[in-house]
């Protein structure tokens, strides 16, 4: 009898671990073949990387939340929880097809932002910020009166080797990325201006990482902040590094570093680089668009 009661408890552990565990895929609908590399996200969390036979294996254990598939060359997919125990096949839309509409319908003009450079720095770019775990950081991009009329488009990030890596490993490390408002008090990140993160993770064949926003926005007075957020150590087993350069004086980007750890019962602050004597600025950028009339 003894036997028989662990048996039948095997056999169902067996039972609701395959049921836990769904091996799925995923297609350009276009021309139905594997998309390697989308990100798939529950609960704002990376939880798996689709292979090159665009497959990948997630938990189906947490019902409450929708999963979203995100590819950089793709429109964002969003399904429930529910679709992922029955379909095992998704299609991803190209968004190709919406920007050429775009391209044909509309004329506009293009422009990319970012900090100065000059008097560069080799020791400095030779060495890239290798960001910790469960951190964010921010760079503040200013407002003038050259942007009037554009909208911000798209975020371009440089991510490099960590300089005391072996392997490429930092490089194309995951993160997460959004845009934040300026705080009308202490000039600091404020609000998020997207509800979601993207989640970003750098592919082989990237000179830079180029995020097209969902939608676009318009540039406030204020400025802007990109923000970047680091995974905890359970989450990603390697740290992102990004490219820095020399800060040109009396620039008025500025870059921030915050620890999401809590200390002593309180959350940090953010630190300006000024404060921590590191006088640096990340390489992110924009892109800006103005629609001709």
């Amino acid at each position: 009898m003894m036997n028989l009661k662990k048996n039948t408890i095997l056999i169902l552990f067996i039972f609701i671990s395959i049921h836990s565990f769904s091996q799925l895929q995923v297609y350009d609908i276009v021309n139905k073949s594997p998309v390697e590399n989308v990100l798939i996200i529950q609960d704002h969390l990376l939880r798996a990387t689709s292979d090159k036979n665009g497959r990948f294996i997630i938990d189906l254990t947490n019902k409450k939340d929708s999963v979203r598939f995100y590819h950089m060359g793709y429109k964002v997919l969003n399904v429930s929880v529910n679709d992922l125990h029955y379909q095992k096949d998704f299609f991803l839309e190209p968004i190709e097809n919406e920007l050429n509409e775009v391209t044909v319908t509309q004329n506009y003009k293009r422009l990319e932002v970012y900090p100065v450079k000059r008097n560069i720095n080799f020791l400095m770019i030779n060495q890239p910020a290798k960001i910790w775990y469960s951190s964010q950081i921010a760079l503040y991009v200013p407002h003038t009166m050259e942007f009037s009329e554009y909208f911000i488009d798209k975020i371009f990030i440089h991510t490099m080797k960590g300089y005391w890596d072996k392997d490429d490993s930092s490089k194309y490390a995951p993160f997460k990325v959004n845009i934040y408002d300026v705080d009308s008090i202490t000039k600091l990140p404020g609000k998020k201006l997207f509800k979601d993160n993207y989640v970003i993770q750098r592919s082989l064949d990237e000179d830079r990482i180029e995020v097209s926003l969902f939608e676009r926005l318009d540039f406030p007075i204020e400025g802007i902040f990109i923000v970047i957020e680091t995974y905890n150590q359970d989450q990603s087993d390697v740290r992102p590094a990004f490219r820095r350069i020399k800060k040109v004086k009396k620039s008025k980007y500025e870059s921030y570093f915050k620890s999401l750890l809590v200390k002593e019962g309180k959350y940090s602050e953010w630190t300006s680089h000024s404060d921590m004597s590191i006088e640096a600025n990340y390489y992110f950028g924009l892109e800006l668009i103005k629609f001709d009339n």
